[in-house]
């Protein structure tokens, strides 16, 4: 077995020839359009958690002991919200893109 370069985690790689009768397992990489597409899916869940975080617990940390900055709470609780939906539209956007470029068969997965 050979040492690929560079390799971090220190495990052998070894190059294996694939033929008709090959019934081993997949390699255990992704191709880059199916990795990028469940990356933005990773990115569209983790959405909600990220919003809830700016939304409530930044100005919960921030307003304490202050008086008189409700006008400013609210202009930032607004802006952080039309961000949130911004970010949803794009990523939304990017996913249907992914989806159309790769195809039904990678969809189906």
């Amino acid at each position: 077995m050979a040492e690929r370069p560079g390799a971090a985690s220190g495990l052998p790689f070894r190059r294996r020839p694939e033929g008709p009768g090959d019934t081993r397992p997949p390699a255990l990489f992704l191709e880059p359009q199916p990795y990028r597409r469940r990356r933005l899916i990773d990115a569209v869940r983790a959405l909600p958690l990220f919003a809830t975080l700016l939304m409530l617990g930044l100005p919960l940390l921030l307003s304490r002991g202050l008086e008189g900055t409700t006008g400013a709470l609210l202009i930032y609780l607004f802006l952080v919200w039309l961000g949130v939906i911004a970010l949803a539209a794009i990523l939304s956007r990017l996913l249907s893109l992914l989806a159309h470029a790769s195809g039904p068969s990678d969809m189906e997965r």
